[in-house]
């Protein structure tokens, strides 16, 4: 009898540490982040639900193994906890808290939105939080980074450092690229048209107004720039407002 009930509580031992085995492997995950130029740098995340964290190859622990559930967007890892939810660096940094945050579609820009349902823009960059607006876009034109923002006048574009491009008053907005050769060079010309409600405005990328279109005008001058497209990169793009990050990020 006490031979049967040592074999066991061997096999109940063998089963426990079998199960620890196959515990940690189900809930550990390696990341791989290309977190900063000098190269590529690993990360992984552990735990089941109530205690994730982060930890990096070193296994040095980066986020502490306490968060119900642990994603990696971009440039960061965000947490949930409770009823909210928290962004970090790629080294552990607690940057902000929010009702919910989301992809942004670019690496070092992330949106959040507030218990108002507005949302904010946290650009990694500069380290700073801007807006609190209905909707929100971010994007880039001839190599710069902008937010379209719906206000209650309207939508308008500022730069990712807050500077006012185009005032709050318009209903579209267009990124317009013309690629031009000029002594063998390759060439661009960026900038900006707007509808609103009547007519079209060029503006440049500091905010520069240019010219008014008529409609006819407008389209007249998409069509040639189309055309032009077949043979080089120009381009014609309507920007798209986002008023429902959770529906885009589903």
């Amino acid at each position: 009898m006490k031979k049967l009930n040592l074999i066991g509580l061997v096999l109940i031992c063998l089963c426990l540490t079998s199960c620890n085995k196959i515990f940690k492997q189900d809930y550990e995950q390696a990341v791989r982040v290309d977190g900063k130029p000098t190269g590529f740098y690993y990360y992984s995340y552990a735990g089941v639900e109530g205690s994730w964290g982060i930890r990096n190859q070193e296994g040095k622990e980066l986020i502490p193994r306490k968060y119900d559930k642990m994603r990696y967007l971009g440039n960061f890892f965000v947490a949930d906890s409770n009823k909210e939810k928290i962004a970090f660096s790629l080294e552990g940094e607690r940057l902000f808290s929010a009702t919910d945050i989301f992809q942004s579609g670019f690496k070092y820009f992330l949106i959040s939105q507030n218990p108002a349902k507005k949302f904010s823009v946290y650009n990694a960059l500069t380290k700073k939080t801007l807006g609190e607006w209905s909707g929100v876009t971010v994007f880039c034109h001839g190599l710069n980074m902008y937010y379209l923002i719906q206000n209650a006048e309207g939508l308008s574009v500022i730069t990712a450092n807050g500077e006012e491009v185009i005032a709050p008053e318009y209903k579209e907005l267009y990124t317009v690229t013309e690629v031009y050769t000029k002594n063998k060079k390759e060439l661009q010309n960026n900038y900006f048209v707007v509808f609103d409600g009547k007519r079209y405005h060029k503006f440049g990328l500091k905010g520069d107004k240019g010219p008014n279109l008529e409609a006819k005008q407008w389209e007249a001058e998409k069509a040639k720039i189309l055309k032009a497209a077949e043979k080089n990169k120009s381009s014609v793009k309507k920007i798209e407002l986002v008023t429902d990050w959770a529906a885009r990020n589903r």
